[in-house]
């Protein structure tokens, strides 16, 4: 018996064994490791595809809009809502069975400026082989589709424009606020705001009354008009054209009617006393009307309009007080003159291409007043919630005085000659977005930009 063999045989079993055994332990864990590979591999490549797929998409988008050219859209904006490459939720397989989902949109569009319009441009991919596999890549640029400023002379009228939310007050004497004004607008001092607004509403004063003067040497007097109705037959019987009538007195009003006079083929200018409201009436004018002494408008839902014909006419001058009442609305398409006190009150409803009162402008109790270009006033006393709403400036030669929150929102400049006193906690002034004919603010032209050229800026959110 060879006992040294025997055991080398039997050692080298146990080895055979031993080895077997730890290949049944650790081949799962190999297997394993293996397959996490694999999916790591996977996953790699799933990711690569989604972020080539979405970067490879915004750069074909930058592409076309360099593309861009003015005739190829009626704005820039639809130039780029009318690019082919956007999809929704777009599905399909790749040869190695990966599943893709894309989508390339637009969205979130908001104004900042009027020169910085921007829209949200959206690539989102999904790559995957199985959930557990599956890759994500969003890529979101803002871009500028505001169209280019193209404005290089300034208006043909010599008006200034002034910036969006100016939000200057400019006064010459003192500031009182014994309540805060609620927006807190910068106020700066100008030592020329008197005399420059007394010059401008004494010249429109001026040409006015010598407008009204040609009117009453002109003008057919209607000695028997001693009624509305009156007045009404005369206009509608006379042949002249344009007519331009005249009523020594005033006369009343005691029916509930519409009047209508003068057509867009025949001006009629009425010069009249006053009128008395004592019934509700619509009163449409094609041409003027000049009150030559004082008038009030009353009476619920009574109404005066005047229009212009042939881009001429259109104004309503009162020699004296200029007063509403009671919810009446007066709509004047040119000038609202009075030349001494315009008192509006109790939720009337004014509006006019200019506004002009030689006294105190005072509105009062819910009033709205809309003016189309400025507002000029010898002085301001707002009381109970006026709206003010102006295309142009709002100037006062004397003092500016809220006593019950005033809304003042003027397209061009706000100027008080004498003081600016605030009694309110809730008025508010903000100017800009219009035009001025006060010389405070500079004419900057505005370079012509070529819309080709005009910055897309695309940047990467």
């Amino acid at each position: 018996m060879n006992i040294a063999r025997d055991e080398r045989g039997g050692a080298t079993l146990l080895y055979v064994v031993m080895v077997a055994m730890l290949i049944m332990i650790l081949a799962p864990l190999l297997l394993s490791v293996t397959a996490n590979e694999a999916d790591r591999d996977r996953r790699d490549s799933n990711a690569l595809i989604a972020n080539t797929l979405a970067v490879s998409s915004i750069e074909a988008f930058i592409e076309y809009l360099d593309g861009f050219a003015k005739e190829a859209a009626p704005s820039r904006k639809a130039y780029v809502e009318a690019y082919a490459g956007f999809t929704d939720n777009e599905q399909y397989d790749l040869p190695d069975g990966t599943a893709i989902t894309y989508t390339f949109d637009h969205g979130n569009y908001r104004v900042v400026s009027e020169t910085e319009k921007l829209l949200d441009i959206q690539a989102h991919v999904i790559a995957q082989a199985g959930h557990r596999l599956k890759q994500e890549k969003n890529i979101v640029y803002t871009i500028n589709v505001a169209e280019p400023p193209v404005e290089t002379e300034p208006p043909e009228d010599g008006r200034t424009p002034v910036p969006e939310h100016h939000q200057n007050v400019y006064v010459q004497d003192q500031v009182i606020e014994n309540q805060e004004v609620a927006n807190d607008p910068e106020f700066t001092k100008k030592t020329d705001i008197r005399q420059t607004v007394d010059k401008l509403l004494t010249d429109a004063s001026t040409r006015i009354q010598a407008e009204i003067a040609t009117y009453e040497s002109t003008a057919v007097t209607c000695n028997h008009c001693n009624s509305i109705e009156d007045l009404d037959r005369a206009i509608a019987n006379s042949t002249l054209n344009p007519l331009i009538i005249r009523v020594q007195n005033s006369i009343t009003i005691d029916t509930e009617q519409t009047y209508t006079w003068g057509t867009e083929n025949r001006p009629v200018v009425v010069l009249i006393g006053g009128i008395n409201f004592n019934k509700q009436a619509q009163i449409n004018v094609k041409g003027d009307i000049v009150f030559t002494n004082s008038i009030k408008v009353e009476r619920g839902t009574t109404g005066i309009t005047v229009e212009s014909v042939g881009g001429e006419y259109g104004n309503l001058y009162a020699k004296g007080d200029f007063n509403t009442d009671n919810q009446v609305s007066v709509d004047v398409a040119g000038t609202l003159y009075a030349g001494s006190n315009m008192n509006i009150d109790n939720n009337t409803k004014v509006s006019a291409g200019n506004l002009y009162a030689m006294g105190e402008l005072n509105p009062a109790n819910n009033t709205e007043i809309t003016v189309a270009r400025d507002i000029v006033a010898y002085k301001y006393i707002g009381d109970n919630t006026p709206i003010i709403g102006t295309g142009g400036d709002f100037m006062t030669v004397s003092d500016f005085q809220s006593n019950g929150k005033t809304t003042l929102n003027a397209g061009g400049l706000i100027a008080v000659g004498g003081k600016f006193i605030n009694n309110q906690p809730n008025t508010v002034t903000y100017s800009g977005g219009g035009t001025t004919q006060l010389p405070y603010i500079p004419y900057v032209p505005v370079m012509p930009t070529d819309p080709e050229s005009f910055g897309w800026n695309p940047t990467r959110r």
